[in-house]
């Protein structure tokens, strides 16, 4: 396959074509409008990255793990850590992609610059063909009717010469024969210039496309190489953050696989533990002994009877019973009298 060139293919079928140089300017737009467009991606890549660290960041300082012990409890501070880490990684990638739309849009303006400079050499020679071809046609059209001109005046100077025709008329055709091939040689001389100069324009537009077309295809292989670049950078950069999200997960994964679910509850145990005896049995007391037990004189310590003197009453009374006439229940004297029917009972 024979490889083909920008100068080979864009030409038009003749010369006010410019059908080549349309195609040429259709492409420098759109190569400039991709280029913009890579520019605005790469910023917003950049804010999205950015916005992303700082979320993590934020998530980071708000990640306080305190009800843990063990193996989990590093584990969840390890992930406070890669967290923090995570954050940087998209940091450094925004900073990436900021740089990467700087140099996009200079690039872009740089190739703008550039063709600007040829589509306007290439116009300029273009509209000098124009022009020029203008002004042939025209001189063509001037030859054309001159050298009419000059064949008619000849055909009717014949004419006269061989009719009876007074010799005044003669002279007056003759002249106008004269006349009439000055003008045709003139019209033939200019014509003959005009296609001259024609050439010399066609030959110095061939010449500027040949020169714009080689320029042009060169700035589409900078930009396409420019771009596979870039995107091949914005793929690793993409690609380390997957790698980094990676490498922390499994950070984490060989922290957990550290993780003993009875080691955990054993140092649990072990830092809260608050005794092994287990409490006594709540058993039944009569109050009497209850009261005794307070007293070693038989008599109520002030404690104790300020403690079942203020305590409420939870049993209704007995109807035998006569209720209290104070809230300031004497105890002793109920001691008192309990002692009395002691005696009395030990006594029958």
């Amino acid at each position: 396959m024979t490889y083909k060139t920008y100068a080979d293919v864009f030409w038009g079928g003749d010369l006010r074509s410019v059908s080549g140089y349309a195609a040429l300017t259709q492409r420098n737009q759109e190569s400039k409008k991709m280029c913009q467009e890579l520019e605005e991606y790469l910023k917003k890549r950049s804010k999205v990255e950015e916005d992303y660290s700082k979320a993590l960041q934020n998530l980071a300082k708000c990640f306080k793990p305190r009800e843990e012990i063990g193996v989990i409890e590093a584990t969840l501070n390890k992930m406070k850590v890669e967290l923090e880490i995570l954050s940087q990684c998209h940091h450094g990638a925004s900073v990436f992609y900021q740089h990467q739309s700087e140099a996009a849009r200079k690039f872009k303006e740089d190739q703008a610059a550039r063709r600007k400079a040829l589509e306007e050499s290439l116009n300029k020679a273009q509209s000098s063909k124009i022009q020029q071809l203008n002004k042939t046609v025209q001189a063509e059209k001037v030859y054309v009717r001159k050298y009419c001109e000059r064949d008619a005046a000849e055909q009717n100077y014949k004419e006269l010469i061989q009719q009876v025709t007074l010799p005044k008329e003669i002279e007056k055709a003759k002249n106008k024969k004269a006349k009439a091939e000055e003008d045709a040689e003139k019209a033939d001389s200019a014509y003959k210039s005009a296609v001259k100069v024609l050439d010399d324009c066609r030959v110095a537009w061939e010449k500027e496309m040949v020169t714009t077309c080689k320029s042009l295809q060169e700035l589409d292989q900078e930009r396409i190489q420019f771009l596979r670049h870039e995107l091949w950078l914005a793929a690793n950069v993409a690609s380390k953050i997957a790698l980094d999200i990676d490498n922390s997960s499994e950070s984490l994964r060989e922290l957990l696989e550290k993780c003993d679910i009875v080691s955990d509850i054993q140092a649990f145990i072990e830092t809260a533990k608050t005794g092994q005896q287990r409490p006594e049995p709540f058993v039944f007391k009569h109050y009497t002994k209850i009261l005794a037990a307070g007293d070693t004189d038989s008599n109520c310590s002030d404690s104790v009877i300020h403690v079942y003197n203020t305590a409420e009453d939870d049993e209704e009374p007995s109807p035998t019973e006569t209720a209290p006439t104070s809230s300031n229940f004497n105890i002793k004297a109920a001691l008192g009298r309990q002692k009395i029917l002691k005696k009395k009972g030990a006594a029958t």
